[in-house]
């Protein structure tokens, strides 16, 4: 469930916490999310070293990992993806597990003690997430990079970044996504990153635009409205911490509040009109909608 909203949250919670430290030890408690490590190649990679920045790209978390002592290789990078229901906390030494809901609590697979005495935990109970450790070198060359990396390196545009509107329309123009409905190319990484169900939805709603229609039908000034309308909305909900659905949490394991401003996804009734939402799927996801507003 987390998109582009609760990793930004995340990713700002855990800066305040984990900037300049350093990583002591490493407890692979349960080795699922390792699907690109072993847990020797994890800890060989990331022991010893200093955290120097953490950043968010598309739904990914990114903590850059350097040597204490002077170095000539490449920082490590520390990739997160908490899938559906992820979650990176950092946990003071003095506070107890058992203060996070069971579903954080009873499901932790990772721990990375810090030089504070603090804990830095990955949990994930419906287990979709994944943690991998590479060199940022890897980065660099994209015709080389590992086969893990490629879904990443083809991210398409961050909505908060300079001239983001253009190169998102010239993105969903592309001939692929023609006959294809709008919310499932806003679904596309590809095209822009961060965006997931929940935001996709909204953004229809919000530029009344009916989420089947497919890109050749939609002019550009529907297409930008479309746009315009999910970097507004992403923008409030990180300022309310994102949306708790179910149980996502911030990086400091403190919920969201946006879920409380949702005008479609998941509710009843149209807020303009009190017409009954509609539930149909685009891509296999749930997709929510007012047959009155949306045309």
């Amino acid at each position: 469930m987390p998109e582009l909203p609760e990793v930004e949250t995340a990713v700002r919670s855990l800066r305040k916490n984990l900037e300049r430290k350093v990583i002591t030890s490493v407890s692979v408690l349960k080795p699922y999310p390792l699907k690109y490590n072993s847990p020797e190649d994890l800890e060989d990679s990331v022991l010893g070293k200093r955290i120097t920045s953490i950043d968010r790209r598309g739904k990914y978390i990114l903590l850059t990992l350097e040597s204490v002592t002077p170095s000539f290789h490449y920082p490590t990078v520390l990739m997160v993806h908490l899938g559906m229901t992820g979650a990176l906390i950092y946990k003071p030494s003095d506070r107890w597990y058992h203060a996070y809901p069971p579903t954080i609590c009873n499901h932790i697979f990772l721990e990375f003690h810090l030089d504070d005495g603090g804990i830095l935990f990955f949990s994930d109970y419906r287990r979709f997430g994944s943690v991998r450790a590479f060199s940022l070198g890897a980065l660099f060359n994209p015709d080389t990079a590992p086969a893990h990396l490629q879904g990443f390196l083809e991210l398409g545009v961050e909505p908060f970044e300079p001239g983001a509107e253009e190169k998102f329309l010239t993105a969903v123009r592309q001939s692929r996504y023609a006959y294809k409905p709008i919310k499932g190319v806003l679904l596309d990484q590809r095209v822009v990153a961060g965006i997931g169900n929940i935001y996709a939805s909204e953004a229809c709603f919000a530029a009344g635009v009916n989420p089947h229609r497919s890109v050749h039908t939609l002019s550009d000034d529907e297409l930008r409205t479309i746009f315009r309308s999910s970097v507004e909305i992403m923008a409030k909900s990180i300022e309310l911490g994102g949306s708790s659905i179910k149980d996502y949490v911030d990086g400091e394991g403190v919920s969201g509040s946006f879920q409380h401003h949702l005008k479609v996804y998941a509710q009843s009734f149209c807020p303009s009109c009190n017409s009954q939402i509609v539930v149909t799927t685009i891509d296999d996801r749930a997709t929510f909608h007012c047959p009155q507003c949306q045309s």
